[in-house]
């Protein structure tokens, strides 16, 4: 029978299995206690069998089912076996490393130690790459279970204990800047447990998680250079000088060098630190929304703005039209709690931007979702306004989204943005000093989409059609043909209208 699935508790699991030709397992004994030295790991001895004997049998497929299923088995996360090769007065043991997750670049390491001594083992050490390497398999086992959390989808209950086990993780020693772990695994990480951190936010409501995904995603920062200019400080080369590889150094320096400096470029490449600071200014947006104050959500613009710099339209056009989005969410936001319109202003202008890469053709649900922001800003706007023009680009707004945002494909997107147009055609009706009938059909039939899939909105929904009905003039069902008789008693009190 399989034992309990990997990772139930707070660290990360990994299995040791006993070394081929390994005596009386001191090798076995010297791996597991330097693994067990790291503290953030949970390090067990297991007793796993038929373990792929070689590196061409260890990367096969057959070889890869192989571990995946004694990890399985055993309850563990990762396993580290091998064999010890003894010539003369030198002895080699030679290890691999490897996990059950499937992913296909989640494979299998191999490293050799040569150490002089005849299973002498207080002249045994785990080398360096070693570490390393199992930093990168661990890495690719974050990644793997962060890549299962959908923000769509519920998950707190399988959110909590990984965000425990990373938290372990990185507060080991090895994961800090001296310790084994790359930058880049570091980044990758940080981020992926920040990510966590926030779909748990925004699903539990958790203040705290979202400021801990903030600081995770500043802490994420640190690992990714935002140019050239920001590698080169981080290897102490002046801006003046040359390529920082072939100065002279040993070949094991210039080797280390060139990795970390290719590995730099690299991440600037990626837009890691645009794509960092996007999130961070998301996770800042999200928790001004829940803050009766401006800062965090002054914090999220500058985020945002800081990200536009590097995420530039030539460069990256979708990323720059989502980074525009979302300015554009945090601005409208910041509107809405001042008595001014300038930001208000500005977050039309973002998703307006941010429409001119992200269309119809292109990227119709996305197009949609942007219409529907640009249409909720126009309607704040108009409201504050005496006029009727931002109003009416606000309808609009609210139809485009409609033409793709149909109720047949994403009924909860649908149902917001008839919503929200409801809201705006009040307000319009208002203006014109006339019942708000279409307002009332359209809370109506939204109210009926949030009942049957999501009845936590239906109030929403429900408060719009009070509102509808209460406004003056007063709606009646001769001056409104085209509502259904339910809208007239679904929360109007008796004295107020009534069916036809």
């Amino acid at each position: 029978p399989s034992r309990e699935p990997p990772s139930a508790g707070r660290k990360y699991r990994v299995g040791v299995a006993r070394l081929g030709a390994d005596g009386e397992d001191r090798i076995r004994e010297v791996v597991f206690d330097e693994l067990d030295g790291l503290k953030m790991l949970e390090v067990v001895r297991v007793e796993a069998k038929d373990l792929p004997a070689d590196e061409g049998e260890a990367t096969s497929e057959a070889g890869a089912r192989a571990v995946r299923s004694a990890a399985a088995h055993e309850g563990v996360d990762l396993l580290v076996w091998g064999k010890v090769l003894a010539v003369g007065a030198q002895f080699r043991a030679r290890l691999f490393v490897g996990g059950p997750a499937r992913k296909p670049e989640l494979g299998v390491g191999r490293y050799e130690e040569v150490r002089t001594g005849r299973y002498d083992v207080s002249n045994v050490a785990l080398p360096l790459s070693f570490q390393s390497d199992l930093a990168d398999v661990l890495k690719l086992v974050v990644l793997a279970q962060a890549s299962t959390f959908d923000s769509s989808r519920y998950a707190e209950p399988t959110l909590r204990p990984f965000i425990e086990r990373v938290e372990t993780l990185i507060a080991g020693s090895a994961f800090g800047r001296h310790g084994a772990w790359t930058s880049a695994n570091r980044w990758e990480v940080l981020t992926a447990l920040a990510g966590a951190q926030q779909i748990l936010g925004d699903q539990a409501g958790d203040n705290g998680a979202l400021k801990r995904s903030i600081a995770l995603w500043e802490q994420a920062l640190e690992d990714a250079p935002r140019d050239e200019q920001a590698c080169r400080a981080r290897l102490g080369v002046g801006a003046d000088a040359g390529s920082p590889v072939g100065d002279g150094g040993s070949a094991d320096a210039e080797g280390a060098l060139a990795t970390t400096w290719a590995a730099c470029l690299a991440s600037v490449a990626a837009g890691r630190w645009a794509g960092t600071q996007n999130n961070l200014g998301n996770a800042l947006e999200t928790l001004g929304e829940r803050e009766s104050g401006t800062e965090s959500l002054r914090k999220a613009v500058a985020a945002f703005e800081a990200a536009l710099e590097e995420r530039t339209r030539a460069r990256v056009l979708l990323d720059w039209a989502a980074t525009q989005n979302n300015l554009g969410n945090a601005l409208a936001t910041l509107g809405e709690r001042e008595s001014g319109t300038e930001n208000l202003r500005k977050a039309v202008a973002a998703y307006e931007a941010a429409l001119e890469e992200y269309t119809r053709a292109r990227v119709p649900l996305d197009w949609a979702k942007t219409q529907n922001n640009l249409g909720s800003a126009l309607e704040t706007l108009g409201e504050r306004e005496s006029g009727t023009e931002s109003l009416r680009k606000a309808v609009a707004a609210y139809e485009a989204a409609l033409e793709e945002r149909t109720r047949a494909r994403v009924p909860l997107d649908w149902a917001m943005t008839q919503n929200n147009l409801g809201n705006a055609f009040r307000w319009l009706a208002k203006r014109a000093s006339r019942p708000p009938c279409e307002a009332i059909e359209a809370h109506w039939t939204a109210s009926a989409v949030f009942r049957d899939h999501a009845p936590g909105y239906l109030e929403i929904a429900l408060n719009g059609l009070k509102e509808d009905l209460q406004t003056k003039p007063v709606a009646t069902a001769a001056a409104c043909p085209h509502v259904p008789n339910a809208a007239w008693t679904a929360i109007a009190p008796p004295s107020a209208v009534g069916p036809p």
